[in-house]
């Protein structure tokens, strides 16, 4: 119900501003929370304020995320990130609330691959025994065996 209600109020402006943000959710479900990520990305602290007062994300910066089985899986529209060796990684994350969610699910937005790369990249930062590899998928909701998914490495971070 929170859902429909924060959908029936969106304005242009929350509209604009998390088609801004869209891109870089995770999952369906958070954002990773680091500075880097953030700012060559162009999302701002204010815009995350302003989704939270629209309560489509929780900006609190102290949130985190926990993986809690050893193989965990990370979709991004048509990728998937493999994660292996996951257990209890935890990640700073700013978390998407019930309507942020469902509008991720729905949103049809532009997707840089560098941006999907820079997220494994950071993951393996914040635990370098951490396994990962990644595919694409057939369509982002498909549903199906990772088995019949071509999974390849992460490419190293770009230098500089």
């Amino acid at each position: 119900m929170r859902t429909l209600l924060a959908l029936r109020y969106l304005d242009h402006k929350t509209a604009n501003l998390f088609a801004m943000i869209a891109p870089y959710v995770m999952g369906y479900e958070w954002i990773p929370n680091d500075l880097d990520l953030l700012t060559s990305s162009g999302v701002t602290h204010g815009q995350l304020l302003a989704l939270d007062d629209a309560d489509f994300i929780n900006s609190d910066s102290m949130k985190t995320l926990t993986l809690t089985t050893e193989q965990s899986f990370i979709r991004w529209g048509a990728r998937v990130l493999m994660l292996n060796k996951a257990k209890d990684l935890t990640l700073p994350a700013y978390l998407l609330r019930g309507a942020g969610r469902e509008l991720a699910r729905v949103a049809q937005v532009d997707q840089n691959p560098v941006y999907f790369f820079r997220v494994a990249n950071w993951l393996k930062s914040k635990r370098t025994e951490l396994e990962l590899t990644w595919a694409e998928l057939p369509f982002p909701m498909w549903v199906g065996s990772i088995s019949a998914l071509q999974w390849m490495p992460v490419p190293p971070p770009a230098p500089g």
